[in-house]
């Protein structure tokens, strides 16, 4: 039997809303305590996530795209989102467990800017500006050797496989290419992409080699 994913999802959404009213209708606690349930249950949609290993992939992509023109702040988000989530599809499981929201202009991981400022200040890297096209384009440049301790044989192997993969495309090519992407499409504007959604991928998008049915 197929699983809708979709219905489950809105399902413990509807759940996690009626909690919510439940705690604060029912106990009567007060506002303090509500927004410390919501912090809690936010940090909770974030367990999986592993920043020490996320700035090292960060880190890395950065060290080794720095010569590149056509890699700016923008295509970074889409090059560490197909990392994430073509892992995912091929392995499944999560490689750093980062969470991409829906944006505009294609997945946005949400600890993007609190990492980079980690790296800035540990001089790891530094942020400049440059003329692409005519429009303003942030860069990073690596300062230091990436660390990658935190990355096995395999890991990095697939961090190679990404830079080949989408390395050579700019942001706007790697933009419209995440478009098409199933995980994004299916996502409202400022919501979170659905790692799951990646087994739904037609074939010119998938990364992974299925059996026939």
């Amino acid at each position: 039997m197929k699983v809708d994913r979709a219905r489950m999802k809105t399902l413990a959404n509807h759940f996690c809303n009626a909690w919510k009213h439940f705690i604060y209708r029912k106990l009567m606690i007060g506002v303090s305590d509500m927004v410390k349930i919501s912090e809690f249950l936010k940090k909770n949609r974030d367990k999986n996530f592993n920043a020490e290993k996320f700035k090292q992939v960060l880190h890395f992509f950065i060290d080794r795209t720095s010569s590149y023109d056509n890699i700016g702040k923008k295509a970074l988000y889409k090059i560490l989102y197909f990392n994430d989530f073509d892992y995912y599809e091929l392995f499944e499981e999560k490689l750093t467990g980062e969470v991409y929201s829906k944006l505009e202009h294609g997945p946005a991981p949400r600890h993007f800017e609190e990492i980079v400022k980690e790296l800035k200040e540990e001089g790891k890297i530094v942020e400049t500006k440059a003329d692409y096209y005519g429009h303003t384009q942030i860069r990073y440049i690596s300062q230091t050797q990436p660390g990658i301790s935190l990355l096995s044989a395999d890991e990095l192997e697939h961090l190679e496989n990404t830079l080949s993969r989408y390395s050579k495309m700019n942001g706007s090519k790697i933009e419209a290419l995440s478009h098409k992407d199933i995980p994004w499409e299916a996502a409202e504007i400022n919501k979170n992409l659905d790692y799951e959604l990646v087994f739904y991928r037609p074939s010119d998008m998938s990364v992974r080699e299925y059996p026939d049915d």
